[in-house]
């Protein structure tokens, strides 16, 4: 019920003045016996409801935000999204976003998080990995590589996930942040790579993203 009543007052506030939350949204996984066929009908469900939730913001001349990159910024969430069905062997996923055109945010941030195994475990049992990694750092680093976490048996197996987040968040200025375990990665647009830091440890995988007004 709570959820309905904050969606319903974001519909209809002045999206010119106003933030946009999208209230905290559970993600199917694969704990639930999903099948990958029926996960793509749901996570297309989702960003349905979310550009309609977001559109005259996004369309706003205060956020300024190009066609292209709103066509991005929706393929982004998608590849989040699926990552969690893909990866975490969770029951618990969540996606949260919040938009605003005014000071503080001046942008659109996005939070997924699964309670799940985590990037270390993910890519020590992905069909590419040649070697068994012993640190969160280094499973970050490779699961970051264009086409690494591919996986062959699925009917969608890309693996360009966070590869198309990556170019959004730093073609437009952004921030972006993997958290899994005890690393914490954090890369701006502006740096020309990674930098990492020793967080307290957290279970499954926690991915952020901000993307900045484009005035």
């Amino acid at each position: 019920q709570r959820e309905r009543n904050l969606y319903n007052t974001n519909y209809k506030s002045d999206y010119d003045t106003h933030p946009v939350f999208w209230p905290m949204t559970q993600i199917p996984c694969k704990g639930k016996s999903i099948a990958d066929q029926d996960f793509e009908n749901v996570a297309q469900h989702f960003l349905n409801r979310a550009r309609d939730c977001f559109e005259k913001l996004f369309s706003s001349p205060r956020l300024n935000f190009s066609d292209a990159n709103i066509h991005d910024f929706w393929g982004a969430n998608y590849e989040l999204y699926d990552n969690i069905f893909e990866h975490s062997k969770s029951s618990l996923g969540l996606v949260a976003i919040h938009a605003n055109s005014d000071y503080p945010i001046k942008g659109a941030i996005v939070c997924y998080y699964d309670i799940g195994i985590g990037f270390k475990e993910s890519v020590n049992t992905t069909p590419r990995t040649e070697k068994k990694f012993e640190t969160d750092l280094e499973a970050i680093k490779w699961a970051l590589l264009d086409g690494h976490t591919s996986n062959p048996n699925r009917i969608r197996h890309d693996g360009h996930g966070l590869t198309i987040v990556q170019e959004l968040v730093l073609n437009t200025g952004g921030i972006l942040e993997i958290r899994s375990g005890k690393c914490l990665l954090q890369r701006k647009s502006k740096e020309s790579d990674w930098k990492a830091y020793i967080v307290p440890w957290f279970p499954g995988s926690q991915i952020s993203f901000f993307v900045p007004c484009q005035r």
